[in-house]
């Protein structure tokens, strides 16, 4: 729904998907309708619903792969 798994699709899915890309994660945090998680190197990405800017990227757009965060 909305893209909240990362895998370029807005399909559910009954089983764990792998995120596209070939960004490691070290840490992930689930929400209702967006995921977040933090890179090997510290960046920060979100994808999934991003209407009121959930993203955190400046947009308010969704998004079903990983967008990096902005520093404010």
């Amino acid at each position: 729904l909305n893209g909240a798994l990362g895998d370029g699709t807005t399909n559910d899915q009954s089983t764990p998907t792998a995120v596209v890309g070939t960004i490691r994660f070290q840490a992930i945090s689930v929400g209702t309708t967006h995921t977040c998680g933090l890179t090997v190197d510290a960046s920060l990405y979100c994808w999934g619903f991003g209407f009121y800017g959930h993203l955190g990227n400046g947009a308010f757009d969704d998004s079903p792969t990983p967008v990096r965060v902005v520093d404010p």
